[in-house]
């Protein structure tokens, strides 16, 4: 550097103080165009990564947005599901009810006549009704 100033300042005339001023205005524009093309590429760079801060944050809306679906149909699932639980108990309820009174009409007392053969009898509508379609 100090060589570089006393080559300046001295009182050299004439092509050597030409050259020397050409190569440093020759290295002053290389620096320049290095500068300006390491700024384009941060300015690149920075744009990208504004880019891919936005994909994230669309894809992370997305997630946020499925995962609140995801909730609600296993909410929804589970009340169906409960629903066709109670329902399926219920159904199951009704028939074991009929099971009993068709089982109690099956196994009530045979009566019989005078002679001591069974005799037939009638089962009264309503039971039968009851027995077959008995109220839920």
């Amino acid at each position: 550097m100090t060589l570089l100033l006393s080559i300046l300042t001295s009182r050299l005339t004439g092509p050597i103080a030409a050259a020397v001023a050409a190569v440093l205005a020759t290295l002053l524009a290389l620096a320049l165009v290095a500068a300006a093309a390491a700024n384009g590429r941060i300015n690149r760079l920075a744009a990208e990564r504004d880019g891919w801060k936005t994909a994230a944050a669309h894809w992370e809306a997305g997630l946020r947005q499925s995962e609140v679906l995801r909730a609600e149909e296993t909410a929804t699932a589970r009340a169906a599901s409960a629903a066709a639980s109670i329902a399926c108990d219920g159904r199951v309820a009704v028939a074991r009810r009929s099971a009993r009174a068709i089982q109690s009409i099956v196994q009530e007392e045979v009566s019989h006549d005078a002679n001591g053969c069974p005799a037939r009898g009638l089962v009264p509508v309503e039971r039968l009704r009851d027995a077959l379609a008995p109220a839920g």
